[in-house]
């Protein structure tokens, strides 16, 4: 059974879209614009090939502190740390700062 993965094309850059709950009511994300989209959204959907799969993969590895620091500031998360849940209020000003440095470094456009 084939596999059906949603996309976003920049141009003949096929960018497979990232699942994460960082972006507010937006579940869907393109790590190479930095677009986000609802669950149930108009964006093509093709079958996921190896290349795919591997871009995906490195994408969600490029993006995972990014999307980490995002979900903890701007779509207000908690996170476990000791046991106890915190929100990005509760932590340490060095911690805060490292994320908000995540985001900031962030650029758009990447392709791999």
């Amino acid at each position: 059974m084939e596999r059906k993965i949603p996309i976003h094309d920049h141009d003949g850059y096929i960018v497979p879209l990232l699942w994460t709950f960082a972006f507010s009511h937006n579940e869907y994300w393109c790590p190479c614009c930095g677009e986000n989209y609802p669950m149930f959204h108009d964006e093509e959907e093709i079958e996921e090939t190896p290349i795919l799969k591997e871009r995906r993969e490195q994408y969600r590895k490029q993006t995972k502190n990014y999307l980490a620091a995002v979900g903890m500031i701007k779509g207000k998360a908690r996170k476990k740390w000791g046991g106890q849940m915190k929100s990005f209020a509760e932590y340490s000003k060095s911690t805060q700062r490292k994320w908000k440095r995540w985001i900031k470094e962030w650029q758009p456009g990447v392709t791999l």
